[in-house]
C-alpha cells in the first residue's frame, strides 16, 4: 500500500543524503493521490536546507500544479489541475540548468492520459541545500498536503518527455533513470522506517502522524513488467500439449501409453 499524509501536521523526514547538490538542473517525481479538494496551497514533497525550502511540488489554492524554490519562496504553475476526481497520479516537475522555464507533466492512471506542458515563467538555479539539508514529504514551503503518495523520486537532471512517460508503470524504470534520491512508500505498517533506495542515504529520520493508505497505484509493479511475456507463455503452453498431437501406435509420439 501507500503512506498518506492527512493534510494536517502530517509529515516524513529524510536526511539529505545524495540531494546535497541539488541546484540545477533538477527533477522532482510524485506518485501519488489527491485525497482532499481544498482552496489551499498543499505541498506534496520538498527539499529544504537548515533555514528554508530549496525546493518544493504541491497544488496551488486554485488546484494548479506548481514548482517553488528559494527563500522568497518563488513559484512557477502550469494549467495542469489536480484533484481527487483523478485518482492516482503521476506527476513530475522538471527544470534545465539556469534560468529557464520549468516543465510540468501528468499521467491519470484511471483515464491513461498524458499532459505535458511548460511553466508560467522561468526560474533561476536554487542554493544547494547541503550538509544541512532534510527531505520532506507531507509538507514544503507553503503548507502541509492531503496526499496518499506511493513513490518520490528526485534525479539531477531534467529529464525528457519521453523519459517521463517510461515511469508510471514499474520500478526497474526509475531506477534506470540514474535518481540521487529514491522513496517507496509502502511500509505495512508506520512504525517501518523509509530507505532511500538508491543507497545514497537519505532515510527516513523523523516522523509525525501518517496512515498506511487503503489503496495503491493500478498497473505499477515493483519489478519488470511481465504481463505481455505471461500471456504468450499460456498461449505457448496450451498450443503444445499432448493431446494436441495424433498417436502414433499403442504408445502415442510422446511415449503416453
Amino acid at each position: 500500500m501507500a503512506r498518506t499524509f492527512y493534510g494536517s501536521s502530517a509529515s516524513l523526514s529524510c536526511t539529505i543524503g545524495g540531494c546535497t547538490g541539488i541546484a540545477g538542473p533538477y527533477t522532482l517525481v510524485s506518485l501519488c493521490k489527491k485525497t482532499t479538494d481544498t482552496a489551499a496551497y498543499m505541498d506534496i514533497w520538498g527539499i529544504r536546507n537548515a533555514s528554508q525550502y530549496v525546493l518544493s511540488i504541491g497544488v496551488q489554492n486554485d488546484d494548479r500544479f506548481y514548482l517553488a524554490k528559494g527563500t522568497a519562496y518563488a513559484d512557477r504553475s502550469c494549467n495542469i489541475m489536480l484533484t481527487g476526481a483523478e485518482g492516482w497520479c503521476l506527476l513530475a516537475a522538471t527544470k534545465g540548468a539556469g534560468t529557464v522555464t520549468p516543465r510540468f507533466h501528468q499521467y491519470v492512471y484511471g483515464t491513461n492520459t498524458w499532459t505535458h506542458e511548460d511553466g508560467s515563467g522561468t526560474l533561476a538555479d536554487n542554493t544547494a541545500p547541503g550538509a544541512s539539508g532534510t527531505v520532506r514529504f507531507g509538507n514544503g514551503m507553503n503548507g502541509f498536503g492531503a496526499f496518499s503518495q506511493a513513490l518520490n523520486a528526485v534525479f539531477a537532471a531534467a529529464l525528457t518527455d519521453t523519459e517521463i512517460e517510461r515511469l508510471p508503470y514499474s520500478l526497474p524504470a526509475w531506477y534506470s533513470l540514474s535518481p540521487v534520491g529514491l522513496w517507496l512508500l509502502d511500509q505495512s505498517l508506520t512504525t517501518q522506517g523509509v530507505a532511500d533506495l538508491t543507497g545514497l542515504g537519505a532515510n527516513q529520520s523523523a516522523i509525525t502522524g501518517t496512515t498506511i493508505a487503503t489503496t495503491h497505484p493500478p498497473v505499477f509493479s515493483r519489478g519488470a513488467p511481465v504481463l505481455a511475456v505471461t500471456r504468450e507463455a499460456a498461449v505457448v503452453a496450451a498450443r503444445f500439449r499432448r493431446t494436441d498431437f495424433p498417436r502414433t501406435g499403442s504408445r502415442g509420439a510422446y511415449g503416453g501409453s
